[in-house]
């Protein structure tokens, strides 16, 4: 089920009338909630006690579908009608407001739908000069340029740029750019909705006539599930850095600039954009004064798997004097991680056949310290990984043919590097001694 065009039409609408009329404006942002909470109730079969758009949204909330933050976006459209406003200025501020709340609700469904967490960004339509008072555009530019250096920071990429301002400097630059490119569609975009009134209106009374129609559990349990993970908004690349910040200190690792490096400050060091051979590293690891891993940043909606080749060639590319206090020296750093915030993947390049997988939390530096004197010890193995390949000999003594098989089979998935396996044996065959032996 898509979402429905009545949508595009009110929002387009509540966009186009913000600063010429601004109570048109908001009427139009509250018929958008009544049409996204109507929407709602036909993919979740919610049982409002009647057909009202307070009752609707009520109902969403009580069932799950809506958490508290997109219940209050909802209640703020739904409420539009009830607040009076004795002033132009006071209406267009009002009516920008909701104008940002049907943004946030329409970006809200687009990731429930879709599962697209990529940072989108409200861009603040500017007054047209021609309509609007110069006295009230001036008072409304405080409002404006804050909408704005959100869109600036939802922009960031700090992949390939010199520094952090320079990738700001560019965030505010396309910023600026969205803005213009809204502002010269804008008679574009009223030719549009104006020549979709008939069509739109025809829309409204076949939305309203349209039967409720049955959904089934599973469908309904799916999209609760994925609008109530779509209510946190997506993390921006400079509030990604941040709670990969945050994680790291959790995990106990000191996070520093390059420009304040203290090697001693404790027994992990994470070291933000360092310059290598290749290009540059979003935080180099050190562990005991040795450089021993990176992390790649990447901001929410980047697949983190997505990024292995660029993590590689950070892994690989130290410069020659970086070389000399890196471990193991003349190899690539082995310990590599990509994070977006939300997800992080971690690869050991000391295992027989590296491969990335998803972890919980960054590793603590005492964790690592410990991988690498076992290492060091055990070079012919020097992981877990590793030495699964290198079980001892089984002692068959006491055992059933049936327990052998069953563990030299999982011995033998263990050492193919398949971390499942599943071991099926017929009731009485042993399977407690089994377990019992193979984990001896």
């Amino acid at each position: 089920m898509k979402a429905h065009p009545l949508l595009v039409w009110y929002g387009t609408g509540a966009e186009l009338l913000v600063y010429v009329d601004a109570q048109s404006s908001m009427f139009k942002a509250r018929a958008f909630g009544e049409v996204l909470a109507a929407d709602l109730v036909r993919r979740t079969s919610a049982k409002p006690q009647s057909q009202s758009f307070f009752h609707r949204v009520e109902a969403l909330y009580a069932e799950g579908t809506l958490t508290p933050e997109v219940y209050a976006a909802l209640a703020r459209l739904r409420d539009t009608g009830n607040q009076a406003v004795h002033d132009h200025l006071g209406e267009v501020r009002h009516a920008l407001e909701l104008l940002r709340t049907c943004f946030e609700l329409g970006e809200w469904f687009h990731r429930a739908l879709t599962g697209d967490r990529t940072p989108i960004g409200f861009v603040p339509p500017t007054p047209p000069a021609r309509q609007v008072p110069a006295s009230v555009a001036a008072a409304l530019k405080a409002e404006i340029d804050r909408y704005q250096q959100e869109l600036a920071e939802t922009k960031l990429l700090l992949a390939g740029k010199a520094s952090l301002d320079q990738a700001r400097a560019d965030a505010t630059v396309a910023a600026e750019r969205a803005v213009r490119d809204s502002e010269a569609r804008r008679d574009e975009t009223a030719a549009l909705v104006a020549s979709l009134k008939t069509a739109a209106e025809a829309a409204q009374q076949a939305f309203d006539a349209e039967p409720a129609t049955k959904v089934s559990a599973a469908k309904r349990e799916e999209f609760i599930a994925n609008a109530r993970r779509a209510s946190r908004a997506p993390l921006n690349e400079a509030q990604t850095r941040e709670e990969i910040d945050r994680q790291l200190g959790a995990a106990g690792w000191v996070v520093q600039d390059e420009r304040d490096l203290n090697l001693y400050a404790g027994t992990g060091v994470a070291v933000r954009e360092v310059r290598l051979a290749t290009g540059r590293a979003d935080y180099l690891l050190y562990v005991n004064e040795r450089r021993v891993g990176v992390i790649e940043a990447k901001r929410e909606g980047t697949a983190p798997r997505g990024a292995e080749a660029q993590l590689d060639r950070c892994r690989s590319g130290l410069t020659a004097a970086q070389k000399l206090n890196a471990w193991p020296r003349e190899k690539p750093l082995p310990f590599g991680y990509v994070a977006t915030g939300t997800e992080t993947t971690f690869v050991n390049g000391l295992d027989p056949f590296p491969r990335t997988r998803e972890v919980f939390a960054f590793h603590q530096p005492e964790t690592l310290a410990r991988w690498m004197r076992e290492a060091e010890n055990n070079p012919a193995a020097p992981t877990l990984r590793a030495r699964l390949r290198q079980l001892p000999e089984l002692d068959r003594l006491g055992l059933r043919p049936a327990q052998i098989e069953a563990v030299q089979g999982l011995e033998k998935s263990l050492a193919e590097d398949r971390p499942r396996a599943l071991v099926q044996m017929a009731t009485g065959a042993g399977k407690t001694f089994t377990a019992v032996t193979a984990s001896y």
